[in-house]
């Protein structure tokens, strides 16, 4: 039986979703928010999670679950400044695949757009941490549109690709993926201004 200790106390878990690693982070992040805190690190049988999509293939065998907290403003804070760290690294690896588009091997091009599309993936995954932060209206006015441009411009691009036009490729991520990064970048740092307001 999976046992829960959060910040060295032990506690039972009883998520609303079945056992996986994300219903029971939920479950500990209710407890959690009563005392303005918030998970800062968890623990699976003493190893350190540093991907959480890994975890449920391993749940069931999971005997122990460590869950640690800090201040919610201080995990958010954090939070956030590493994904605007992260979204601009994006940024700069979609710039570099404009020139290499001219320049590169195809299979290379193919390389680079994939691991940039895999890292997008994981930054919208970070979406609904937001809404303790940002209404539902909020976000849903900032995102649901940049969803919906998304979806468009991927499949632009990935028909351009797939025509081997290259110099049309190239245009969609210089002159739409792009912008479009800048404009996720500017709703997390909006999330970013609004928890600076906070008080701890």
């Amino acid at each position: 039986m999976l046992k829960v200790v959060i910040d060295s106390t032990p506690v039972q878990l009883t998520p609303a979703s079945g056992s996986s690693f994300s219903a029971l982070c939920e479950e500990a992040m209710k407890i959690l928010l009563e005392k303005n805190r918030a998970i800062s690190v968890c623990k699976i049988d003493g190893k350190l999670v540093t991907d959480p999509t890994e975890v449920d293939a391993v749940l069931s065998s999971v005997k122990l679950l460590e869950i640690e907290s800090l201040p919610l403003k201080e995990v958010l804070l954090t939070s956030i400044q590493h994904h605007v760290i992260d979204l601009k690294r994006l940024e700069q690896a979609a710039e570099q695949l404009v020139t290499d588009c001219l320049l590169a091997e195809p299979q290379e091009i193919v390389n680079q757009w994939t691991a940039i599309c895999e890292e997008t993936k994981k930054k919208l995954a970070f979406v609904p941490t937001l809404a303790p932060i940002l209404s539902e209206r909020q976000l849903e006015e900032k995102m649901d549109p940049l969803f919906k441009q998304l979806a468009a411009l991927m499949n632009e691009a990935g028909g351009s690709f797939s025509t081997a036009d290259v110099v049309s490729f190239s245009d969609t991520i210089e002159n739409k993926f792009i912008p479009w990064l800048h404009q996720f970048r500017a709703v997390v740092q909006t999330a970013q201004d609004e928890v600076e307001k906070y008080n701890d």
